[in-house]
């Protein structure tokens, strides 16, 4: 009995060296594996030191090149070029900022006015248009054709189109000072008309008319 149990316990302790054994041999081979070669350490000394002389070189050039500016600025006579240099340039630059604004401006006014050209393209002056709505004695509608075929005669006669132009804007713009009167007399009943409610009256209608065929027909 007690060689038997003297047996399993040799067996025991047998197993228990063999598995050390392994541990050991593989810890070995685990350390053998992450020990660097002399060639790699080598190498990475090489490429820390070439880029430790990089920055020394970078920083150098830098440096040298900062005080050579500060030298030649100190100069009074390079100073006094530098300033005229950039008094060019930014004037150079507020000159083309100017010019490209002016035709983007007037291409866009162009263009707006094209539009609007169209839209009251459909109101030109129709003498039977207008005596349709005088038979109506629709009068109040009677100004506000003659007050878009005024714009229009405006338009068509290169007037100057900027957006959102009000009447007071168009009525500025006229040189003649007759024309003038007779466009502000027609919009000032206009906007009566649309804003106000205001109902024409034949003796309305007939002031704005007697200015309007004197300055605002188109194919007159």
């Amino acid at each position: 009995m007690n060689n038997k149990k003297m047996n399993l316990s040799n067996k025991i302790i047998l197993i228990i060296i063999i598995f050390s054994l392994i541990n050991i041999s593989a810890c070995k081979l685990n350390l053998d594996k992450k020990k660097p070669q002399k060639s790699d350490i080598k190498k990475i000394i090489n490429q820390i030191k070439d880029e430790e002389i990089s920055k020394i070189k970078l920083n150098k050039f830098i440096s040298d090149l900062f005080k050579h500016v500060i030298s030649w600025i100190k100069n009074k006579k390079n100073f006094i070029k530098i300033f005229v240099i950039c008094c060019v340039i930014i004037i150079t630059l507020t000159i083309s900022f100017f010019l490209i604004r002016f035709f983007i401006s007037k291409k866009y006014a162009y263009r707006e006015k094209e539009i609007l050209k169209k839209k009251f393209i459909i109101t030109t002056y129709d003498k039977l248009h207008l005596k349709k709505l005088l038979n109506q004695k629709d009068f109040s509608q009677a100004i506000i054709y003659l007050h878009h075929c005024s714009i229009f005669y405006l338009l068509t006669k290169k007037t100057a189109y900027k957006k959102n132009m009000t009447n007071y804007d168009y009525y500025h713009k006229i040189n003649d000072n007759n024309m003038a009167k007779a466009f502000k007399k027609i919009f000032v009943l206009s906007e009566k008309i649309l804003f106000d409610n205001y109902i024409a009256k034949i003796k309305d209608f007939e002031i704005c008319n007697i200015g309007f065929n004197e300055h605002f027909i188109v194919n007159k």
